[in-house]
């Protein structure tokens, strides 16, 4: 049994698909304590935020998931739903900008949150999305390096939401 729920419009999706992959992570904490979970439409296990993590897979049908062992229990359950994709949407993706991947999206995702914990390859990661999708050029570097020396202040090896969501205070404080 897969640890997600797809929608019925995701499962309609699906059976026209000969292989779905999706790969998830937890993105954050949202203001009303829900969670962000993002699932991207390929196999990022080779691939930075992901690598050096223990990763389970779960396979059935034609969809393979494939989830880092440290957020399992915060991404069960989620909810997938499916928008729609086109060539038009092919032509204009771009994976750093956004959330929506090859039409499949997570719903936010009530979730116990406690344990909840990230690496600093995770946090760079996440961060960078933030400022990315606001930002470009200079500013985008200076507020990446705003919350760096935030998380290089803190010393620490596993992070909270609420360090992720501090670093990137201090990356938009760092425009001021």
């Amino acid at each position: 049994m897969l640890p997600v729920v797809f929608s019925e419009s995701a499962k309609q999706a699906i059976k026209k698909l000969d292989q779905l992959e999706l790969t998830f992570r937890v993105f954050g904490v949202m203001p009303n304590g829900h969670l962000a979970i993002e699932g991207f439409a390929r196999d990022m296990r080779g691939e930075e935020p992901f690598t050096g993590r223990e990763i389970l897979i779960f396979e059935q049908e034609n969809v393979k998931l494939y989830i880092p062992k440290h957020h399992l229990k915060f991404i069960e359950g989620v909810v997938v739903e499916y928008y729609g994709w086109d060539e038009e949407d092919q032509e204009s993706y771009d994976e750093s900008r956004t959330y929506l991947h090859k039409g499949f999206e997570c719903l936010e995702h009530a979730s116990e949150i406690e344990g909840l914990f990230f690496s600093r390859t995770e946090v760079d990661s996440i961060v960078n999305k933030v400022f990315w999708q606001s930002h470009h050029g200079a500013y985008f570097a200076f507020a990446m390096g705003g919350a760096a020396t935030y998380l290089d202040y803190l010393e620490k090896e596993e992070y909270t939401h609420l360090d992720i969501r501090n670093a990137i205070s201090a990356g938009f404080s760092n425009l001021d």
